[in-house]
């Protein structure tokens, strides 16, 4: 038969590493861009655009680092605890 456990805990273990990925994806885009108006278009960019842009950046790396924490809770949770 079907071990619902072992089922539940890979499930948390695929969603956890492709949410954890796409995190990843987003910070590291978010990061080069920023990278990208400050080094190669310094003289287009306002610079009041610039630091609410620099903020959105920490935001979303914030949100990152929490999503990445609450799937780490949830793994080890998943492991204590099988269905």
């Amino acid at each position: 038969g079907i071990n619902v456990s072992r089922a539940l805990t890979q499930s948390v273990k695929t969603a956890g590493g492709f949410a954890a990925a796409q995190a990843e994806a987003a910070r590291r885009l978010a990061d080069n861009f920023a990278e990208y108006l400050r080094y190669e278009r310094p003289a287009g960019v306002d610079q009041r655009a610039m630091a609410v842009f620099a903020g959105e950046v920490g935001a979303v790396r914030q949100e990152a680092d929490g999503l990445e924490r609450r799937l780490a809770a949830l793994e080890k949770a998943a492991r204590r605890n099988p269905v």
